[in-house]
């Protein structure tokens, strides 16, 4: 019964219906608590997508609170280099970028692409594609008319993957 929740809390969220899926994040979380306790897998997984409900709503501390759980769960169930930890990064990553938020955004976008590294390794190609979500990150121009350092950060790891592959 948790898993059918949580499809069709998956479902009613791309269909723009937040509060009802709210509503069987929750009782799907409740349930695979009951089952696996609260350190599962699934738990955490429930908890990254309350997670990006409330940041579709504009509800950003709300959804830092629900990555977060998420991230600790998943770092505590299969440890620091998986991409479940890479993913939950990056829904942090993307609320404190929606809060305005650049520096930090980008130390946690930063750090699901180390988690990436070491997962896949250097030579993967898909590498690239979480790299570039950096892109994103151009911090608003300063009284100079330049843009600031984030950009100066951004070109590095850019200029860094194109050597990379170029090998």
């Amino acid at each position: 019964a948790a898993y059918a929740k949580h499809a069709l809390a998956n479902d009613l969220q791309e269909q723009g219906a937040f509060e009802e899926a709210l509503e069987l994040y929750y009782q799907a979380v409740e349930l695979f608590t009951k089952v696996g306790g609260h350190d599962c897998i699934s738990v955490a997984q429930t908890y990254c997508n309350i997670g990006v409900v409330y940041r579709k709503q504009g509800k950003y501390e709300k959804a830092l609170e629900y990555y977060q759980k998420d991230l600790d769960i998943t770092v505590r169930v299969v440890g620091h280099d998986h991409m479940s930890v890479a993913n939950s990064r990056m829904g942090i990553g993307n609320v404190l970028r929606s809060m305005g938020k650049y520096e930090e955004a980008l130390v946690e976008h930063q750090k699901a692409l180390e988690v990436f590294l070491a997962v896949y390794g250097q030579e993967h190609r898909s590498w690239y594609n979480i790299a570039d979500l950096q892109v994103q990150h151009r911090w608003p121009q300063g009284g100079s008319g330049r843009v600031g350092r984030g950009t100066f950060l951004i070109s590095r790891v850019r200029a860094d993957i194109c050597q990379r592959f170029r090998r």
